[in-house]
């Protein structure tokens, strides 16, 4: 069973192209002002340019131009489509869509070729934007909106945030090992070649420079690593860390700068760990509103944070009919340029959420190292393909892309993962094509 509204939606875009009595209004979303455009979908222009402030008073007056235009020519539809503008338009949205009014989106890629086919004319400006979305919406170039019905859109916006904080850790970690240590302590990575680890954080935190470490005796620095980072550590990375620091070539200069600005990026990196910490409960406290978010975890190479990442990425699965759309989604459907006699290479598209892209690939490093199913699989591709060294990411795309169909029939059966499930079986033929597409 698919979502109700999705399915009026895709009713829409089938015959929006022959209707004659739908009532099409294209929206160009600014910061203060938005300029609207309505058409009637046989062709004919009611207002070129209706201007509302992005206000209360202003959404109230669109809302009662609508009615004054639904009153006059009783159309069978009304739909309203805005512009892919980012966050600019989710207060515009939501207001419409509360007030009962059917909104779409429409691709700012498609209204960028769609432009110039108006008025055979790169101008640009707000009349010519609205125009240009309801000429988008008239021949049925729509995207569907999602209005994100809680949880999802809380999932959806905490997961982006855990990804920009995870994205703003790594930038720390690279300035520390490859801009501070190479300079103050280039024989650190030799001991911990990951330095965003609890125990070289710690270290680094309590003496950032190796004259630190020099200036105490080796058991009282053990002791002091121990009891603030872990009493269970071993002793012989720390015994190795501590010779290395007797031994150091590392820059004197600058040392009080370079020691607070080490202290410095530790904290910072400490500060984004607690932050991650609080947010993925903050998270798997509303995935326990979704049923599918357990299942997903029954998949191999699905954990916590991935399985919350997917949920937030694909949302309420009754939005899709196939396993294809949330590979598209995620811009993993395969694409190639045909002219002629011409055949190019099929590619991945890469034109879906490369949030949802990035947890496939993760989701399919991890099944083809613990999941025997999957990593024969894997090997098996890799032996009759003979591949070449450095080739063998295709295969891993490959794993992801049967791992987003298990997920699209867990989630939609509401049953745990069965590898022997007949519906999550891949088609040979099928598998190859995502092999030589990447």
């Amino acid at each position: 069973m698919i979502n109700p509204r999705r399915e009026k939606f895709e009713k829409i875009k089938q015959s929006i192209k022959e209707a004659q009595n739908y009532l099409l209004i294209g929206i160009d979303i600014s910061k203060d002002k938005h300029d609207a455009c309505v058409m009637i979908s046989s062709g004919r222009m009611l207002n070129r340019r209706l201007q509302f402030e992005n206000s209360k008073a202003g959404y109230e007056m669109f809302i009662e131009k609508i009615k004054e235009y639904q009153q006059a020519i009783k159309p069978d539809e009304t739909i309203i489509g805005l512009e892919t503008t980012g966050n600019y338009m989710i207060a515009l949205a939501d207001y419409l869509s509360l007030k009962g009014y059917f909104v779409v989106q429409v691709s700012s890629f498609i209204t960028k070729r769609n432009r110039d086919t108006l008025d055979l004319s790169w101008n640009k400006n707000d009349i010519k934007d609205a125009w240009n979305v309801v000429d988008c919406m008239k021949q049925g170039k729509m995207i569907y909106y999602d209005d994100d019905n809680p949880p999802y859109g809380d999932i959806r916006r905490l997961m982006t945030l855990y990804s920009r904080l995870s994205k703003e850790r790594g930038l720390y970690r690279v300035r520390l090992q490859n801009n501070i240590l190479c300079m103050t302590f280039p024989e650190f990575t030799k001991a911990y070649p990951v330095v965003s680890e609890l125990v070289p954080l710690t270290i680094l935190e309590r003496y950032p420079l190796p004259q630190d470490i020099v200036k105490v005796q080796e058991k009282e620095f053990i002791d002091d690593i121990k009891k603030h980072a872990d009493p269970t550590l071993k002793r012989s990375k720390i015994i190795e860390l501590y010779r290395l620091a007797q031994e150091s070539i590392g820059s004197t200069l600058d040392q009080e700068s370079l020691r607070w600005e080490t202290q410095f990026i530790v904290r910072e990196i400490q500060r984004i760990r607690r932050e991650q910490k609080l947010l993925l409960e903050k998270v798997q406290f509303l995935c326990k509103q979704c049923p599918q978010y357990d299942l997903l975890q029954t998949i191999p190479g699905i954990g916590p944070v991935i399985g919350a990442g997917m949920v937030a990425e694909i949302g309420d699965i009754q939005n899709y009919r196939s396993s294809r759309q949330i590979l598209k989604l995620a811009g993993l459907d395969l694409s190639r340029i045909e002219s002629g006699k011409f055949q190019g290479e099929t590619h991945v598209s890469k034109r879906g959420r490369p949030l949802l892209r990035s947890l496939a690939f993760q989701a399919g490093l991890v099944a083809v190292r613990n999941d025997t199913r999957l990593r024969l699989k894997y090997l098996d591709l890799i032996e009759r393909n003979k591949v070449k060294r450095g080739s063998k990411r295709k295969f891993i795309i490959a794993v992801s892309c049967k791992i987003l169909r298990i997920v699209y029939a867990v989630m939609k059966s509401m049953k745990p993962y069965d590898s022997d499930f007949d519906q999550t079986k891949e088609q040979p033929n099928r598998l190859g094509s995502v092999i030589m597409a990447v």
